[in-house]
């Protein structure tokens, strides 16, 4: 059996409100756990409780209900003591959907840095994480170059890096490619791809672009602060009628294929993938079944 690196068994989170209001459920009864090195997205339609999910596994907030236990380190709604938050942190990196936010120095390098010197960690270590992690997002070649001069996927690189160099085992991307164009999408995806597979991080994208989640293992699917579905890509996505009636769409590809399905056609797959699409799409056309 994997090795369980996060578990939350019957996780809550509401908002105070106004006085004339009632407060807000953002997260209901919400249970699940994450393994080692494992790969996962989160999708949901605006509001459903995606970020809430994400500030919660870093202890940014805590939950109202329910208790999120991190290795040994559990999260519930009493207040946690300065050093059980920063192992907490330690464990599980946070990368934002803004870099600005997270870049603190005028360096790159310092910046990189920044999270290991709060840690104690020596000099000399220091050195060899901020190279080890700016290789990691092929950002050495800047590491003199000054953060906001960076063009978006360049600055969400360096604070992926910095979080890096705190060297945790799970990295939270909170809405991270949201506002990048998609050479910088493509370029952020490249790299968690090469952390889970190179690295062995356990990632967890929180995304809104369902060509994104593909990349994943497995999909976690909110309503309205609930988890509707838990599964891989293709469990997932088989429920795509109901997933239209969340608000959220299918991978282009495989809603290309579906529409060529219920049209008669026998394509084989499901065009998850962008190049299993292509693939049946020539197979097809070589056949001479469409032209």
């Amino acid at each position: 059996m994997d090795n369980i690196l996060i578990t939350l068994d019957h996780v809550g989170f509401s908002y105070e409100a106004d006085e004339s209001e009632a407060q807000v459920e953002a997260l209901q009864d919400i249970s699940f756990s994450i393994c080692e090195g494992e790969y996962i997205a989160v999708i949901g339609h605006n509001g459903s409780g995606k970020s809430t999910l994400a500030k919660l596994m870093n202890a940014i907030i805590q939950p109202t209900t329910g208790t999120i236990t991190i290795r040994e380190m559990t999260i519930d709604n009493q207040p946690l003591d300065d050093t059980t938050l920063l192992d907490i942190r330690k464990t599980v990196g946070m990368v934002f959907q803004n870099p600005d936010n997270q870049l603190v120095a005028t360096l790159v390098e310092e910046d990189v840095a920044f999270g290991p010197e709060n840690l104690g960690v020596s000099i000399e270590e220091i050195r060899e994480r901020v190279e080890s992690a700016l290789s990691a997002v092929g950002m050495l070649a800047y590491r003199n170059h000054a953060p906001h001069k960076l063009s978006g996927g360049q600055k969400q690189r360096v604070a992926i890096a910095g979080v890096l160099a705190m060297k945790p085992a799970c990295i939270v991307f909170d809405e991270s490619t949201a506002m990048l164009d998609p050479r910088g999408r493509k370029a952020i995806l490249d790299t968690m791809k090469q952390l889970h597979e190179e690295e062995h991080i356990s990632i967890l994208h929180i995304t809104h672009h369902m060509n994104e989640a593909v990349q994943a293992n497995r999909i976690l699917v909110l309503d309205d602060g609930k988890l509707i579905y838990d599964g891989t890509p293709d469990e997932v996505f088989a429920h795509h009628t109901h997933l239209c009636e969340m608000g959220l769409e299918i991978p282009q590809g495989a809603e290309l294929i579906k529409r060529l399905k219920a049209k008669g056609y026998a394509i084989d797959g499901d065009g998850l993938e962008p190049m299993d699409c292509v693939t049946s799409l020539l197979s097809m056309m070589e056949k001479g079944e469409i032209r």
